[in-house]
C-alpha cells in the first residue's frame, strides 16, 4: 500500500522527468544545429520577426531606417520577400546566441542563402511541375542535409536547361552583411565584438547580450516546468473543492492540472470568469467519482503484449511497415506536364498526400504502444493507482495521463482492470458474455444472440486464454483484440469458479451513435429515434449500416447509368465478400456528422477505411478520386437517413453565426450548472516558410483582430454545444451511480463502464438519466432563452419538437449496449 510520502515522491519524478525529456529533446535540436527549434529560440524568432521584416521593408523602400542608405546591391536585396529575409538573417542571429560565429561568416552564410532564393524561385518559375517533384521526393526521404538538397536542385536545374550566373564571393558577402546589419538594428539578441587573436590579427564575432541569456535560462525553466510526464497517482486524488484544489499534491502539479482546462486568450478569461460565480458542485461530485476509482494493471495482457511486440508479430499492432507513396506518374525530369497525364498526376498528388497522413497516424500509434509498456511496466507492481480527471471548456472529463488510461486506445484499455474486485452474481456472467461478443465486434444483434456467440465460441476462448501467441486466430481478429483477449482471461476464470468468481474487468455500454442520439432527443424526432436505439426493438437498430445501404443502391442506380466508378466500387466491395457497402465505411461520416463533420472529412474517412484494405485496387493511383466519388453519394445518403438532425446542426450554426456579427460569444449553462462558452477571435495568420540549413521552415504569425471569426463560430457550434450535453448526461449517470452504491467507473464521453455484477442497475441509470436531461430540460429552446437575454439579438427560434415520446427510452435495451 503506497502512502502520501510515496505519492510525493512519484510527482516530484514526474516534474522531474518531463525536465529531463524537455532537456533531451532541447540537446537534439542543438546537436543538429537547429538552434530555432528549440523552445528558447522558436520563441525568439516569433517575438522578433516582424518587427526585423518591418525594418528590413523601410529599407528597401528608401526610407533609410537607422541612416542606412541603399546600395548598389538593395534592388537584390528587394527582390526577396522582407520575411524570408528576416527569417534568413534571425536564424544566424539565433545560432550566434548560442554559438559564437563571425560576422564574415554569417553574412556569407545569409547571403548564400539569398541567393538560394533566388536561384530556385527561378528555377520553379521556369519549371514548377520538375521544382515541386523534387521537393517532395526530398522530403520523403527526408533529407535535412542543405548541400545535397543544393546539389540534386542545381543538378536538375542544368539537366533541365535553366541557367542561372552564381555570384562572386564579393556579391554574396554584401548581400548578406547588408541584412545581417538591418537585422542588428532591429534586434538586440547579440553584439559584435572584436576579438584579438596576437598583435596584428583581429576578428569580428556575433555574442549573445547577457539578457538574452538569462531570459533563455529563465523561459526553458518555466517550459520545463509546465511540461510533466503527468502519471497516474499511487494514492486516492484529493477530491475537487475548486478550480486549483483537487487532484493531485504537489502545488507546482495543481497549479498546472487544474479542474478546467480553459482555452488561451479572452474566451478563456472569461469563461474563468464565469466558472467562479457558477455552482459546479455536481458537477465535482461526478469528476470526483470517476477520479476514485482505484485500478491496476492486467498483468496478463501486459505480458502477452510484450511477446507480440518483441516477436514483431502484428495482432492489434500498427503495422511495422511504412505507407508507401507509389511512384509519380511523371517522369523526374519533365519540364512541363503532358496535358494527358495531368489527371493522373492530380490523382497521384491527392493519394500522396493521404498516404502522408496516415503515415504519420502510424508513427503516433507505434509511440502510443511503446509508452503503454512503459508505464505499464511502471505500475505493475503497484496494487492500486488513480486517475487525474480534467474538464474541457465544454465540461467534457479527460484523463491527464496519456499512455495507458481509461480513454485510451485498445491496447491501453486493455492493460488496465479494477483494482477491486466484486463477484459476478446472479447477472454478471450474462453481462462479461454480453461485453466479450461486443469486444469481439459481434454487436449488431440481440444480447441473447451475443451469448449464445460467446457459448458457441467457447473452446477457442478458453484455448486463448490458455496460451495466447499460439491461439491468436480469435482473439487477432477481434475489433478490439486486447480488450477482447481480457475477456478471454476473464471468462477463463469465471468458467473455473463460477458465479463467485471475484471479476475486475470494467463491463462497458457504448451509446449507438450518441451525438444523433442527443439531438433525436432535443427535437423529439421519431424517425431518428428509431435509428439510434431511442425506440424499444427485438435487436439494436444499426444507423450506420442503413446509411451504407442507402448508398449501395445510388451506387447501383450509378453503373446502371454507365458510370465507371460506381462499376469500380462493386467489384471492390464484391472483391472483399460484400454484397452491401459494409458498416465500416459510413460509420466515421455518421459518427462525426453532430461534430460538424463535413464532405472533405467523409472523403477521408472513406480513404482510411479504403486503405485499410488496400490502396491499389483501382487503377493509375485513383483511389483517392474514387474516394471523392463515392463521398458524394455517401453525403447525400446521410441527408436522407438523417434528417432532423441536420435541421439542429443547421439553427445552431446559423444562430452562432448571427451573433458573433454582432461579436456575442456562444454560451450555456448547462442542466449541471456548467457554463460551456465558445468565443472564437478573428486573427490575422500570416505564414513565412523557407528552406535554412536543408530543413524546411514554417513559422506562423498570429495578429488578434477585433470581432469574432464568423466562420469558426458556425462550425464550433454543433459540436461544442452537442459535447456540453452528452458531457451532462456522463455526469449525471455517475453521480445516479453512487447514489445505487456504484463506485468504480470506467468512463468515456459515450462508453460507459463498471463492474458486470453492477451493469443491469447501470443499464437502467444511463436510460434513467437521459430522459430526466432531455425532459428537465428543452435543451434548445432553454439555449435560445439564455442567449436572446444574455444578448438582446433577434435570432431565429429553435426547431419544433417533434413528438417523440421520451419515456419509450426506458424501455429500449439497446439504448446503450
Amino acid at each position: 500500500m503506497d502512502h502520501i510520502q510515496d505519492e510525493l515522491n512519484w510527482e516530484r519524478s514526474m516534474i522531474n522527468y518531463g525536465l529531463e525529456r524537455f532537456r533531451r529533446q532541447e540537446e537534439k535540436a542543438k546537436e543538429r544545429e537547429d538552434y530555432t527549434g528549440t523552445s528558447s529560440g522558436a520563441r525568439l524568432l516569433k517575438n522578433y520577426l516582424t518587427q526585423v521584416s518591418e525594418y528590413i521593408s523601410h529599407y528597401c523602400a528608401g526610407n533609410s531606417p537607422g541612416g542606412r542608405r541603399r546600395t548598389k546591391y538593395t534592388p537584390v536585396i528587394s527582390a526577396v520577400d522582407a520575411d524570408k529575409l528576416a527569417l534568413m538573417a534571425l536564424t544566424s542571429l539565433i545560432s550566434a546566441v548560442h554559438s559564437e560565429i563571425t560576422v564574415a561568416s554569417a553574412a556569407f552564410a545569409v547571403g548564400g542563402q539569398i541567393e538560394d532564393e533566388l536561384r530556385y524561385t527561378e528555377f520553379e518559375i521556369a519549371n514548377k511541375e520538375l521544382f515541386d517533384q523534387l521537393q517532395r521526393d526530398l522530403d520523403r526521404r527526408n533529407s535535412e542535409s542543405y548541400r545535397h538538397r543544393h546539389r540534386v536542385l542545381n543538378h536538375s536545374m542544368r539537366k533541365a536547361n535553366i541557367e542561372w550566373r552564381s555570384w562572386s564571393h564579393e556579391m554574396r558577402a554584401s548581400v548578406g552583411m547588408i541584412v545581417l546589419t538591418l537585422a542588428l538594428d532591429a534586434s538586440d539578441l547579440v553584439y559584435k565584438d572584436t576579438v584579438r587573436e596576437g598583435a596584428k590579427r583581429s576578428r569580428i564575432v556575433l555574442k549573445a547580450n547577457p539578457e538574452v541569456h538569462d531570459w533563455i535560462k529563465r523561459s526553458d525553466e518555466a517550459t520545463a516546468a509546465m511540461l510533466p510526464d503527468r502519471m497516474p497517482m499511487l494514492i486516492k486524488p484529493d477530491e475537487w473543492t475548486g478550480f486549483t484544489s483537487g487532484g493531485y499534491i504537489l502545488p507546482k502539479l495543481r497549479q498546472i492540472t487544474p479542474l478546467i482546462k480553459f482555452r488561451h486568450g479572452a474566451a478563456g478569461r472569461a469563461q474563468m470568469d464565469m466558472v467562479v460565480n457558477a455552482d459546479l458542485k455536481e458537477v465535482m461530485r461526478g469528476v470526483n467519482g470517476m477520479q476514485s476509482t482505484p485500478w491496476r494493471i492486467n498483468t496478463r495482457i501486459l505480458e502477452t503484449l510484450q511477446q507480440v511486440w518483441e516477436n514483431g508479430l502484428t495482432v492489434g499492432m500498427p503495422s511495422s511497415q511504412p505507407y508507401e507513396i507509389p511512384p509519380s506518374p511523371v517522369p523526374t525530369g519533365t519540364k512541363e506536364i503532358p496535358e494527358h497525364l495531368v489527371g493522373a498526376f492530380n490523382d497521384w498528388r491527392n493519394t500522396a498526400r493521404e498516404l502522408h497522413t496516415k503515415e504519420r497516424e502510424r508513427q503516433g500509434l507505434v509511440l502510443g504502444v511503446s509508452r503503454a509498456m512503459r508505464i505499464g511496466n511502471m505500475l505493475k507492481d503497484h496494487n492500486r493507482f488513480y486517475f487525474v480527471y480534467q474538464l474541457d471548456f465544454r465540461g467534457r472529463a479527460y484523463c491527464t495521463t496519456s499512455g495507458i488510461n481509461p480513454q485510451g486506445a485498445d491496447v491501453s484499455k486493455g492493460c488496465l482492470e479494477f483494482a477491486d474486485g466484486k463477484p459476478l452474481g446472479d447477472t454478471g456472467a450474462y453481462w462479461l458474455k454480453v461485453h466479450g461478443a461486443n469486444k469481439f465486434g459481434f454487436d449488431k444483434v440481440s444480447f441473447d444472440a451475443r451469448v449464445d456467440w460467446v457459448v458457441e465460441n467457447h473452446t477457442l476462448i478458453l484455448a486463448a486464454a490458455e496460451d495466447p501467441l499460439s491461439n491468436r486466430d480469435l482473439w487477432g481478429n477481434a475489433d478490439k483484440p486486447y480488450q477482447f483477449l481480457a475477456f478471454c482471461f476473464e471468462y477463463a476464470s469465471y468458467v473455473n469458479n463460477g458465479e463467485d468468481h471475484i471479476s475486475h474487468l470494467p463491463i462497458a455500454l457504448d451509446g449507438a451513435c450518441n451525438g444523433l442520439q442527443h439531438f433525436s432527443a432535443m427535437l423529439g424526432d421519431p424517425v431518428g429515434a428509431r435509428s439510434v436505439n431511442l425506440s424499444p426493438s427485438d435487436a439494436p437498430a444499426d444507423i450506420y449500416q442503413d446509411v451504407a445501404d442507402v448508398c449501395t443502391q445510388k451506387l447501383r442506380d450509378a453503373d446502371s447509368g454507365g458510370e465507371t466508378a460506381a462499376e469500380n466500387w462493386i467489384k471492390f466491395i464484391s472483391a472483399h465478400g460484400h454484397d452491401n457497402i459494409p458498416r465500416a465505411a459510413s460509420k466515421r461520416p455518421v459518427m462525426t456528422l453532430p461534430y460538424g463533420s463535413s464532405q472533405q472529412t467523409c472523403t477521408s474517412g472513406l480513404f482510411s477505411w479504403y486503405t485499410g484494405h488496400e490502396s491499389q485496387f483501382f487503377p493509375n493511383n485513383t483511389g483517392f478520386r474514387h474516394c471523392i466519388y463515392l463521398s458524394s453519394l455517401m453525403w447525400d445518403s446521410i441527408s436522407e437517413v438523417v434528417v432532423a438532425a441536420r435541421e439542429a446542426m443547421v439553427w445552431l450554426q446559423t444562430i452562432a453565426g448571427e451573433l458573433a456579427k454582432e461579436d456575442a460569444p456562444l454560451s450555456y449553462k448547462t442542466p449541471l450548472g456548467f457554463p460551456m462558452y465558445q468565443a472564437s477571435p478573428r486573427q490575422e495568420r500570416i505564414q513565412i516558410c523557407h528552406r535554412v540549413g536543408g530543413s524546411r521552415m514554417r513559422v506562423t504569425i498570429t495578429t488578434p483582430l477585433e470581432g469574432l471569426d464568423v466562420r469558426k463560430q458556425r462550425q464550433g457550434s454543433s459540436p461544442n454545444i452537442v459535447h456540453s450535453i452528452d458531457a451532462t448526461h456522463m455526469l449525471m449517470c455517475v453521480n445516479a451511480g453512487l447514489d445505487k452504491g456504484i463506485d468504480s467507473f470506467a468512463i468515456i464521453h459515450d462508453d460507459f463502464g463498471v463492474h458486470a455484477c453492477n451493469v443491469q442497475d447501470w443499464h437502467g441509470i444511463i436510460r434513467e438519466q437521459f430522459v430526466k436531461l432531455h425532459t428537465e430540460n428543452n435543451i434548445l429552446k432553454d439555449l435560445y432563452d439564455q442567449l436572446t437575454e444574455k444578448h438582446g439579438i433577434d435570432i431565429p427560434a429553435p426547431p419544433e419538437h417533434m413528438g417523440f415520446d421520451l419515456n419509450e427510452v426506458l424501455e429500449s435495451p439497446y439504448f446503450f449496449g
